[in-house]
């Protein structure tokens, strides 16, 4: 009966030890790198913005992105549209998860963000501050151009361990 009870201890503890191992990986900012961050210029009296990017993974393992926070906005999601039957429809994602050594762009018509409740009507040129989240202890802080058209999106680049 001991010899089980410890044996199950023993258990417990290596599966603890691997959920945190997992998590740590996962929550490491330090090897992501934000290219081509930009929002699109809404019409006066939008409630809801859009925000895209392309995240570079340069780590052997896969990231993930847990949330996002401005204050420019009151909440930040990321949605993903697809083709349903009836039309194109957007689906709330989690988090973004980034593979080990690839790339995830976040584009129109694809996954992106969602900027809801902006604290003033933001024009284009205007540049916004917003804090990607790597679970609970690293971030990427980003600056987010305002921009008319994807067009004119240019090549912003940044990267930021915290």
């Amino acid at each position: 009966m001991i010899k089980q009870s410890l044996n199950l201890i023993v258990l417990m503890s290596l599966i603890a030890l691997i959920g945190c191992t997992n998590k740590d990986a996962e929550s490491d900012c330090s090897q992501l790198v934000v290219e081509n961050s930009w929002i699109r210029e809404a019409p006066p009296g939008s409630t809801v913005l859009a925000g895209y990017l392309l995240i570079k993974n340069t780590s052997n393992n896969s990231l993930k992105i847990t949330s996002a926070s401005s204050q420019a906005f009151g909440r930040i999601e990321f949605h993903q549209t697809t083709q349903g039957s009836n039309g194109m429809k957007m689906q709330l994602l989690p988090e973004l998860e980034i593979a080990a050594n690839s790339t995830l762009h976040l584009q129109p018509g694809g996954k992106h963000m969602m900027l809801f409740e902006p604290a003033a009507e933001y024009k284009n040129g205007e540049k916004l501050n917003i804090d990607l989240r790597c679970g609970s202890i690293n971030s990427i802080k980003t600056e987010f151009p305002v921009k008319k058209t994807m067009e004119n999106s240019g090549t912003t680049h940044h990267h930021h361990q915290h």
